[in-house]
């Protein structure tokens, strides 16, 4: 319990630092970059046995995923006409959901739910910028 605290602070510090990004575009990018490196901590302590930290790095994923997909609300750019920044924010989820895969993988029947329910959440979203993308407004 004591690590998820001292871990805590720098996970949100991160993620205070994207969310200061003033450019809404860079923010998106910058929030999967941060969702990419949460995930690789996420291994790293499953792998030496932190559960606590793993859970809180899942959870750092998510946090980032979302952010991502609002800072492109926020824009409001219509995703049809100016798809370049949601394009490549539905790849960058797109990869990270086959990355969380992978992880689900890895991980023990315990921890497996978690990992699946972030992996559906980037997935809903990523489904959604690709809807967004694809479908014509009248």
């Amino acid at each position: 319990m004591l690590i998820l605290f001292l871990a805590a602070p720098l996970i949100w510090a991160d993620l205070a630092a994207v969310k200061s990004e003033p450019n809404l575009e860079r923010r998106s990018e910058k929030a999967l970059d941060n969702a990419n490196t949460a995930l690789d901590a996420a291994r790293t302590a499953y792998k030496s046995s932190d559960l606590g930290a793993f859970k809180v790095q899942l959870n750092e994923v998510e946090e980032s995923g979302e952010l991502s997909y609002q800072s492109l609300k926020d824009t409001g750019k219509a995703a049809r006409n100016s798809p370049k920044y949601f394009k490549r924010a539905e790849m960058k989820l797109h990869a990270l959901s086959n990355r969380l895969k992978q992880l689900s993988a890895e991980v023990g029947m315990d921890e497996r739910a978690e990992v699946e329910s972030v992996r559906k959440k980037l997935g809903d979203l990523e489904d959604k910028l690709l809807l967004e993308i694809m479908t014509k407004k009248h």
